[in-house]
């Protein structure tokens, strides 16, 4: 089921239910590894939800000593977005016009061919 739908009518409790999952989930994973990433989520809707529970849950993990981390260690990002958010084109592409030009025209030698459609 997709929750992004506009036709997808999801009720506050399987909301939660669907984000508690993911928490675990990510958690468990987290602890496995013992690593301990920076957390980072857009604002507002279901990934910022699932942030703030799962760095609530490491807090808890590390004062529990369950985590820990090497302090050699360099910290992952874990970047947490919603799907109408769509993150590797921002990350494959420049924002610019060349870069867009190239995908869609097909420049070559920094010059496009355009044909008429008509001929």
């Amino acid at each position: 089921q997709t929750l992004h739908s506009p036709q997808s009518v999801v009720s506050d409790q399987q909301m939660e239910a669907y984000i508690s999952t993911i928490v675990s989930g990510l958690s468990s994973v987290l602890l496995q590894l013992q690593v301990l990433p920076l957390v980072v989520s857009v604002q507002g809707g279901a990934a910022q939800m699932v942030a703030e529970q799962v760095g609530t849950r490491l807090l808890d993990f590390l004062r529990e000593r369950q985590l820990e981390p090497s302090a050699s260690q360099s910290r992952p990002v874990l970047l947490l977005c919603d799907r109408n958010n769509d993150i590797p084109v921002c990350l494959a592409h420049s924002w610019n016009y060349r870069s867009m030009l190239h995908d869609i025209l097909g420049m070559r030698l920094n010059k496009v061919e355009l044909k008429d459609p008509d001929n």
